[in-house]
């Protein structure tokens, strides 16, 4: 009986469970600008609403480049460490996208 529980545990890092650089990447690829911010919810989940005055206090992101962005956007976070992808939303429309932490760093938008 512990052949096919042994087996099932050998192949657990092949399906990619508990590889969470990878998959927050393989969710933040699916992004695209103008998605509502419900459709970035149902692929990102739940995320953490920050203020530019924080994103400008994390240590890795002394600036968050604004410029082109409307005034009311307003931030989101998905991960607590690296990596972690920042989302802007203006009018309940996505405006920007990043994901740091991962090599190249991405973003999507002005």
């Amino acid at each position: 009986m512990r052949g096919p529980l042994l087996i099932g545990i050998a192949l657990l890092p092949l399906t990619g469970c508990g590889d969470g650089k990878h998959e927050l990447e393989r969710k933040y690829d699916r992004l695209k600008l103008d998605m509502t911010a419900e459709q970035v919810t149902a692929i990102m989940g739940q995320g953490k609403p920050v203020t530019a005055a924080e994103i400008a206090a994390y240590p890795e992101h002394p600036k968050l480049d604004t410029a082109g962005l409307p005034e009311d956007t307003r931030w989101v976070r998905w991960g607590d460490g690296y990596p972690y992808v920042l989302a802007g939303f203006s009018k309940d429309k996505l405006v920007m996208a990043q994901i740091l932490g991962v090599d190249p760093p991405k973003r999507l938008g002005r």
